[in-house]
């Protein structure tokens, strides 16, 4: 009999205007449509950043634009999910409306958290549906994940080399000016002579390049010919030491005899004890004892001592500027000794006749050697004179009123090092290597003297501003977490739409007028609110549980819409309802 009674009642509810159960094409075709739309936002976003990729700023997109893109794909990536996951919490909000009776304050939380993110903190909200509780707190998150995506790309320097020959400057050890004059070799050289072309010393510019070398631990810097950023390699001639350790002479009798025994560096003149070893001791070993060889005996702190010869030999400077700054390194060919006996010569550059005008590079001088190769040696022995005339000499008792210095500046370079606990301590860190180092700066702050160009092959390093997409995964990552995520609310949006059997439609009026019509329970509980507003909301009708469902009116006829618990009954899919 029950049967027949809804049989007669969806007869009757059939002949007048009643809803239809249809999902229809609209809601699942905007649900898969923004899905998808998402995921092609984040697969453009990842393809323009690869196509930037390794390319130039200046001729691909330019800086400028990148950043609105990215902008403008991460913000059609958030749009996109919001609608679908939109869409789909509706469904999954509707579909929880039928199933059990929820306070009307609970329903209006579920109503509003999507849009509203404050409205999370309801604890009833959670309890009473945990599932659109944590689809409510997706929605706002899909937004933050496009914050990530523009870092993935940066603008990085990138080096771009190139190989040309041009001039460069550097020291030629062979130069002696315009022309082949007495005077333009005299001019010329690293060297003093006297006026029967005898080497004296080293000029008074080279002592000083010396002397700075020695004080600051490095050599003279240049200007780069080439640009900020170049690399080139030019040859020269140098002097190098070969050290054995050990002296043979009485040093401390050299000094004294060269400079006398003693010092007036203190308040108080001070004289040179023999019985004091030495912080540090150097003098060259008189030529009739070195067997042609140029020899430069050293002892420090006490009892470290070493004896180093004077080789000619070739240095090839690789010139490097990065920024402007100049890196040298080198490599050092060992070539010859350099001869003490026809260098320290008396006449060496004597010129025989007062009518010559010239001295070509090929005129033999006394010694038996031609002009260009006794030029060159000499400058070359300039180099190391101007070294041993800075170091020879004496330094002990320091601290003492028995403190002695002779000549040396040994004490004021980076060489000495002082005894923060013992004002009176003073180390000397010397071997040969150090020794050799000296020479080597001397010899590269030639440069700072350049005296001509030479052709040579450059490298230039430009730096052209180049994108980079460095950070993948601060694209990737985000996007995917967002787009899995959403996926997996929008598959249960999709099935609660399938349940539903109607599209219901999210934050509209029509949807919540056509819905909340048919209860008399209701309507007499919202007397008093329609002006609306939560100042007008009574605590009983916030506390009022509610179901969407069927619901019967006087005269029989069936109604979807929310209701009470005693007035409502399940939805039944398929029956006609007004």
């Amino acid at each position: 009999m029950e049967d027949d009674r809804d049989h007669d009642l969806d007869h009757q509810q059939s002949e007048i205007a009643v809803g239809k159960w249809r999902i229809g094409w609209f809601t699942p075709t905007l649900i898969a449509t923004a899905f998808i739309a998402g995921m092609l936002s984040a697969s453009a976003h990842y393809l323009v950043f690869w196509i930037l990729n390794g390319r130039d700023v200046d001729s691909s997109i330019p800086q400028s634009w990148v950043s609105p893109i990215s902008t403008a794909l991460g913000r059609a990536f958030s749009i996109s999910l919001g609608v679908a996951l939109g869409t789909a919490y509706t469904q999954l909000l509707w579909n929880r409306l039928r199933r059990s009776p929820t306070k009307i304050g609970t329903i209006e939380c579920l109503f509003l958290m999507q849009s509203n993110p404050l409205k999370l903190v309801s604890l009833a909200a959670l309890k009473t549906s945990p599932l659109l509780w944590l689809a409510a707190a997706f929605i706002p998150i899909v937004p933050t994940a496009t914050i990530f995506p523009p870092g993935a790309i940066v603008v990085v320097p990138s080096p771009q080399t190139y190989s040309y020959n041009t001039l460069v400057p550097t020291y030629d050890f062979d130069y002696r000016g315009q022309n082949d004059s007495y005077e333009n070799l005299a001019v010329n050289a690293l060297f003093l002579m006297g006026p029967d072309g005898e080497v004296r010393y080293s000029k008074p510019y080279l002592g000083r390049i010396a002397r700075a070398t020695a004080m600051s631990g490095s050599y003279l810097t240049t200007a780069s010919p080439c640009g900020s950023n170049c690399t080139y390699e030019i040859t020269m001639p140098g002097p190098e030491f070969s050290c054995q350790e050990g002296i043979t002479s009485d040093l401390s009798a050299a000094v004294v005899e060269m400079y006398g025994n003693v010092s007036f560096n203190g308040v108080y003149p001070s004289q040179y004890s023999p019985q004091i070893l030495p912080e540090f001791i150097a003098a060259e070993k008189p030529q009739n004892e070195s067997d042609g060889r140029f020899e430069f005996e050293l002892q420090w702190n006490g009892d470290s001592s070493m004896t180093c010869t004077v080789w000619y030999s070739e240095y090839t400077l690789t010139m490097n500027y990065t920024g402007g700054r100049q890196e040298t390194t080198l490599a050092v060919k060992r070539g010859h000794l350099l001869n003490s006996t026809y260098l320290t010569g008396a006449n060496l550059f004597y010129m025989d006749s007062t009518d010559r005008m010239t001295y070509p590079d090929d005129w033999i001088l006394f010694s038996g050697q031609n002009v260009s190769t006794t030029y060159r040696e000499s400058n070359v022995h300039s180099v190391y004179v101007s070294v041993t005339d800075a170091l020879k000499g004496a330094a002990s008792g320091y601290g003492t009123e028995g403190f002695f210095v002779a000549n040396t500046i040994i004490l004021e370079t980076p060489l000495a090092s002082y005894s923060k606990s013992d004002v009176n301590d003073v180390t000397i860190n010397l071997d040969a290597q150090i020794l050799q180092s000296l020479l080597q700066n001397i010899t590269i702050s030639l440069l700072s003297l350049s005296n001509t160009n030479i052709f040579t092959e450059v490298t230039t390093t430009r730096y052209i501003n180049q994108y980079e997409f460095a950070y993948s995964k601060k694209l990737v990552l985000p996007y995917a977490a967002a787009l899995f995520g959403t996926l997996i609310f929008l598959v249960m949006g999709t099935v609660a739409l399938a349940e539903n059997g109607v599209a219901a439609t999210g934050g509209g009026f029509l949807q919540l007028l056509c819905t909340t019509k048919g209860s008399s329970v209701l309507d007499d509980m919202v007397r008093g609110a329609s002006l609306g507003g939560s100042e007008n909301v009574s605590q009983e009708l916030e506390s009022l549980a509610v179901r969407y469902g069927e619901l019967t009116n006087a005269k029989g006829e069936l109604k979807a819409g929310f209701g009470v618990e005693d007035e409502v009954r399940g939805l039944v899919k398929g029956r006609n309802y007004r």
